[in-house]
């Protein structure tokens, strides 16, 4: 995975990777361009698969991405299979991607939603916002603006937990609910479904 990015060499990326607090799992040097571990960074997902957003938006089906996992609505078992065909076909053509054929699969919106991907989705937009308020003060002062009694603030502003844990305590979730996160955009899996295959006035 190189476009777009300098190739800077495999000692001096080690190096940066080190200094920025990238994760430090073994890799194999490339010879060139960017590291990449097996949990590739949102940023850099978003930048190599960007195209790929564009090419689903141009087939017309709803979908939903959080790194490199997403996931895509259809009406029809066919279509499903088609535009899983489609992907493939882009990621590993025009990307020059692999795709994990063990991870990707045709099912029905049940078995995706048993899988908790509304649930995981929504945990991931509180650890980005948790992460973006990165001081105490700020992290006490937009809990209190979300609803957070100020007596309780401090049992998570002034936590030493990593990210992916306060992404599920009990006092973030409060203040970034459910509702906070539709407000904002936040899709869900079946809302998404139900609109597709009954029109954007179907009651959800």
């Amino acid at each position: 995975m190189r476009q777009g990015t300098a190739d800077e060499g495999p000692c001096r990326g080690a190096k940066r990777r080190q200094n920025c607090g990238a994760p430090t799992e073994e890799v194999e040097p490339t010879g060139g361009g960017a590291w990449i571990t097996e949990r590739p960074s949102p940023l850099l997902a978003n930048v190599m698969l960007d195209p790929l957003d564009k090419m689903i938006e141009a087939m017309g089906l709803p979908f939903a991405r959080y790194a490199d996992d997403f996931l895509i609505v259809t009406k029809t078992k066919a279509e499903a299979l088609a535009a899983m065909a489609a992907v493939e076909e882009y990621v590993e053509g025009r990307l020059k991607l692999l795709v994990n054929r063990e991870k990707s699969k045709v099912a029905p919106l049940a078995y995706a939603e048993s899988l908790q991907w509304d649930q995981w989705i929504r945990r991931r937009v509180r650890l980005c916002h948790w992460k973006d308020w990165k001081v105490p003060r700020k992290r006490r002062r937009m809990l209190i603006r979300l609803g957070v009694p100020p007596d309780e603030v401090r049992k998570a502003s002034r936590s030493r937990k990593g990210y992916w844990r306060m992404s599920r305590n009990s006092l973030v979730a409060m203040a970034l609910n459910n509702d906070y996160l539709k407000r904002k955009g936040v899709p869900s899996m079946r809302d998404l479904w139900v609109r597709f295959k009954y029109g954007e006035q179907a009651q959800v």
